[in-house]
């Protein structure tokens, strides 16, 4: 029976221990890191014309290795030759049908899984071995994009040992706060928008960072997604449809996603959640550019000198909220619900190329009284 879990590194480690510690250094026999050039055929080194597709961990022979996170079995093979024994998960984030990540386990003694199965996150695939072509027992990981093309693993394992925020690893769940847990969360919430200040840009700053970057997990990116109410929503992660029409090519009209907030959402919670009324003027791209008239280029390398903290990143389809200004490299970060596969977060943007085409300037709006919530 399917089992939901938690994002789990393949191969178990000590408390306190690095991945990395398993990859390179003295515990592991061959470094091999994602890039390695180094071709091995039949067990020994043939040539400098590789490219490592993942990466190894130097693990004893059937130490049990175990899915990173929730996804389908869709390759299971037993060979012995290339990847020798290995099994392959294609990881479905938003519930549509489509992979948006694949895991590849490789060199394993012996498969515990099937094709077609649905695998929780930290269950058992298999176990460590040295099978296909392999100096020893290890195990090969992979991380494949939705093209199935290899990408660095070193993000998301990262992000899985620390517990950060990452696509792959934690996007909030269905009712994964008790009601206790989310009271405590709102009040940590108050704490620093109260902290930043109640009612000004500083507040709404401390409102978009908390929901980006200091929840411990990821809230989910729902097209036509809007809470206008303080704190957060406990049924954000739940399964819910789609009723905006039209819907997006990722999320159209009638599809089930979790549950979260779109970029209009997302902008208008965090003024809500800063001191100001609920609106709904921030739903609509002809509303959102004419929203207090004053705006400037996002190209103009002048503007980043009349750019605050609390202003508006903006462009066709699309808003964030900019929570720092870097004028030394002149970048702006961005709180916002960028998207199905990525929900909400702070991204770095170049004031000299951006997909964000407009800055909303704000201070109009936020010295206005009436805007304010008693």
């Amino acid at each position: 029976m399917y089992v939901p879990g938690m994002a789990s590194l393949p191969v178990q480690i000590g408390a306190g221990e690095d991945w990395k510690d398993y990859i390179s250094g003295a515990k592991s026999g061959t470094p091999r890191g994602y890039g390695d050039p180094r071709c091995y055929k039949n067990g020994e080194l043939d040539s400098y014309n590789c490219f490592h597709k993942g990466v190894d961990f130097s693990f004893a022979w059937g130490t049990p290795v175990v899915a990173i996170a929730n996804g389908d079995v869709i390759m299971a093979v037993s060979s012995n030759e290339g990847y020798g024994n290995f099994v392959k998960l294609g990881h479905d984030l938003n519930n549509d049908g489509k992979y948006e990540y694949y895991s590849l386990y490789a060199h394993l003694s012996e498969i515990n899984v099937s094709i077609g199965t649905k695998i929780g996150g930290g269950q058992q695939l298999g176990k460590v071995g040295s099978t296909g072509n392999s100096t020893g027992p290890h195990l090969h990981f992979e991380i494949r994009d939705s093209d199935d093309n290899p990408i660095d693993p070193a993000p998301i394992l990262n992000g899985i040992q620390e517990g950060g925020s990452h696509p792959l690893s934690d996007f909030m769940a269905c009712r994964m706060y008790t009601d206790s847990q989310i009271a405590a969360i709102n009040n940590n919430l108050a704490n620093a928008v109260n902290k930043a200040g109640y009612g000004t840009r500083e507040g709404v700053v401390a409102a978009a960072k908390y929901l980006a970057s200091e929840l411990d997990v990821t809230v989910p990116y729902w097209y036509g997604g809007k809470y206008k109410q303080k704190g957060i929503n406990k049924e954000w992660g739940c399964d819910k449809t789609i009723t905006a029409n039209p819907g997006t090519e990722r999320q159209p009209t009638g599809s089930i996603h979790p549950y979260g907030l779109d970029c209009s959402g997302f902008v208008s919670w965090a003024i809500r959640n800063g001191g100001y009324k609920a609106n709904t003027i921030l739903e609509g791209t002809d509303n959102q550019i004419n929203f207090t008239n004053e705006y400037v280029d996002w190209n103009d390398y002048n503007s980043i000198n009349k750019v605050k903290p609390g202003d508006l990143a903006w462009t066709d389809g699309h808003i964030g909220i900019i929570v720092e200004v870097d004028k030394a490299s002149c970048s702006y970060y961005v709180a916002e619900a960028k998207g199905a596969k990525y929900g909400v977060l702070i991204t770095r943007n170049s004031c000299f190329g951006s997909d964000f085409k407009t800055i909303i300037l704000m201070d109009g709006y936020y010295n206005n009284n009436n805007n304010k919530e008693a």
